[in-house]
């Protein structure tokens, strides 16, 4: 028995692991995301600026870029989430069946038993089991939020650090071309 439990406890410490290094890894793509959005804001905003004022002149394939690509994150990332969300529900759902499966037992069990030690003892051991299920369900929830925040999140990260990287190259060639038009 406690043998048995050992091994559940070192189950649940990796579940716990893992979860809280996918969450920290979450929080730094976040970080990252923010960053190259910012830098995006920076390169692009002088480029609206100049499409509201000489329209003829303006990018307007980086315009429409702009937009879709926003889409199509927004999509993917929605997509995400609700993936996320069907493995909740089916994960509570499962939880919930597992709870009455272990009541329905205890209760059959119960009925079985010819003293009440006996009868004591079957409560306690199902109601063990019913804790550490209860345990299970919690961490497996926390492990989906966790992936489902990181999957959802992952779309508008990788849009938004290549969006910063390109036009980051974009702008340097544009400095590097402006001496020589200068000349």
């Amino acid at each position: 028995m406690a043998a048995r439990t050992a091994q559940r406890a070192a189950k649940i410490a990796g579940d716990v692991w893992s979860s809280n290094t996918l969450a920290t890894q979450t929080a730094l793509d976040l970080w990252a995301m923010t960053t190259a959005g910012l830098a995006t804001i920076g390169y692009r905003l002088p480029m609206i600026a100049q499409a509201l004022a000489t329209p003829g002149d303006a990018d307007h394939r980086e315009l429409h870029r702009m937009g879709f690509e926003k889409l199509e994150a927004a999509t993917d990332s929605g997509q995400a989430l609700a993936r996320g969300w069907t493995a909740m529900q089916r994960s509570l759902t499962d939880g919930m069946i597992d709870q009455t499966r272990l009541a329905t037992r205890c209760f059959a069990a119960v009925l079985h038993c010819r003293t009440t030690g006996q009868a004591a003892a079957t409560q306690q051991r199902y109601a063990q089991a019913s804790i550490e299920s209860g345990f299970a369900v919690g961490i497996r929830l926390t492990e989906l939020t966790v992936r489902m925040t990181a999957t959802a999140l992952d779309p508008l990260h990788s849009r938004a650090t290549k969006n910063a990287r390109r036009l980051a190259r974009a702008a340097a060639r544009a400095e590097r071309a402006a001496p020589i038009a200068a000349a």
